[in-house]
């Protein structure tokens, strides 16, 4: 049975381990489509409780970051991921800090998010992938993509290109074959 992510972070209110940012509903966010669920649930305060303002936060970094999300889970063969925390062969992370990272059926599409606190250098098995692969980063904050190298195999290292355009270090590495 399929798994769906409820309620983990609300932006702009501490719930639990969350302290409400963008950046850690984010982080839920990816996690929950690369964990392979079938669905994510997050807030916003405002906007939930109908509060002063609500109409506004719909334009929030958390609210507009769902809708970047499903612009990328629509790009790629998602209904086919799986975990495969093999990819990363060395930088994992762990808590907070570790890399979610599936790839589709056919090895054909790879995608890794680097949480912020992830180690900004890791190295991939792209041996697990049809190869040669073309490699992209994926800021999350703005979609705006910067090309990573094409014609890859074998065992790749990567550092994510610095900050994102929201000021946080976490990005998306998207791997695909032909």
């Amino acid at each position: 049975m399929p798994t769906y992510l409820i309620e983990t972070c609300y932006e702009h209110e501490t719930i639990r381990s969350c302290a409400g940012t963008a950046t850690e509903v984010r982080r839920r966010q990816w996690w929950a489509l690369l964990g392979c669920g079938a669905g994510e649930i997050s807030g916003n305060n405002p906007i939930w409780k109908f509060g002063s303002g609500w109409p506004q936060e719909l334009g929030s970094p958390g609210s507009l970051g769902q809708a970047r999300l499903a612009a990328i889970a629509q790009q790629i063969a998602w209904q086919t991921l799986a975990p495969d925390d093999a990819l990363i062969a060395l930088g994992q992370g762990t808590g907070d800090a570790e890399i979610a990272a599936t790839r589709t059926a056919d090895h054909k599409q790879a995608v890794l998010y680097i949480p912020p606190g992830a180690a900004p250098a890791i190295t991939v098995d792209l041996a697990r992938l049809v190869t040669p692969v073309t490699a992209t980063w994926l800021d999350p904050t703005t979609n705006r993509t910067t090309p990573a190298g094409s014609g890859l195999t074998g065992s790749r290292a990567f550092t994510t290109p610095g900050n994102n355009a929201g000021g946080d270090t976490d990005w998306v590495l998207l791997l695909t074959a032909p």
